[in-house]
């Protein structure tokens, strides 16, 4: 006890606050980022776009570019806001753009280490 208060659990807060964390971490799980590795150098947003069967606009494909030189590395993120959004990329995984092997991959930022929280 603090100032003769009942102790409560730092784990669930209660009231009007519990509610707003509850539904922001609803919208945070269900937005999620997914990288698209092995697309060629030279793809266009189109091609990207077709290859996704327009499932994702154009405005949430980001391509990956080396820091200095501003050539496209290969790699390109995809966010998606909701579950039905990544099945239909993750259907894409054995798909191709030009008979290049494209890979769906977790965002890296998101990739944890195992034992590690």
């Amino acid at each position: 006890k603090i100032h003769n208060l009942p102790r409560r659990s730092k784990a669930r807060p209660t009231g009007m606050l519990a509610r707003s964390v509850m539904r922001l971490g609803a919208r945070a799980r269900a937005q999620s980022s997914l990288c698209l590795r092995g697309i060629p150098r030279d793809a266009t947003v189109e091609e990207v776009r077709k290859f996704l069967d327009g499932v994702i606009p154009a405005e949430r494909i980001k391509f990956s570019k080396f820091s200095d030189t501003g050539v496209f590395s290969g790699w390109a993120t995809v966010t998606c806001l909701d579950a039905k959004e990544e099945a239909a990329v993750r259907a894409k995984h054995t798909a191709n753009i030009r008979h290049r092997y494209i890979e769906v991959l977790e965002d890296r930022s998101q990739h944890r280490r195992p034992g590690f929280k």
